[in-house]
């Protein structure tokens, strides 16, 4: 396991987004979370090129309810009923940098909302990257 991501699955003390540049895949980071009683959310955005396909995945990936409007004010509202303070949460973000490369936009615009969702609830998005993205800092 990666040191960083050790440290992290022990300590637990990150908030908000952060990258972690990895070839190891993503099951393999949200199996060691979760074999550590973290509760994971896996977003993975390899097929997302836009805004719209950005927004589906994000409601697959939180089993956002019907009503969800596929729009960043309903998203910002969605990700409010993430539980505060739950402890060892993270989404793990994979194939955010294909949607950063295809829609350099939508990426920053997910990015600064999901962090912030996160640093609100007390919890840790971690994108799972084999190369590092410009403006994330790293775990």
């Amino acid at each position: 396991m990666n040191a960083r991501l050790a440290r992290l699955v022990h300590t637990g003390a990150v908030r908000g987004a952060r990258q972690l540049v990895t070839t190891e895949l993503a099951g393999t980071v949200t199996a060691a979370l979760e074999a550590h009683d973290w509760r994971t959310w896996p977003l993975d955005t390899h097929a997302a090129a836009d805004k719209a396909a950005f927004l589906r995945a994000a409601a697959v990936a939180f089993a956002l309810p019907d009503w969800f409007g596929h729009n960043w004010d309903a998203l910002v509202d969605a990700l409010r009923q993430l539980p505060a303070g739950a402890p060892r949460a993270a989404v793990v973000w994979t194939g955010a940098a294909s949607l950063s490369a295809h829609d350099p936009d939508t990426f920053a615009t997910a990015l600064e909302i999901l962090h912030e969702a996160a640093e609100a609830a007390g919890i840790v998005v971690l994108l799972v990257t084999p190369t590092a993205l410009p403006g994330v800092r790293p775990l």
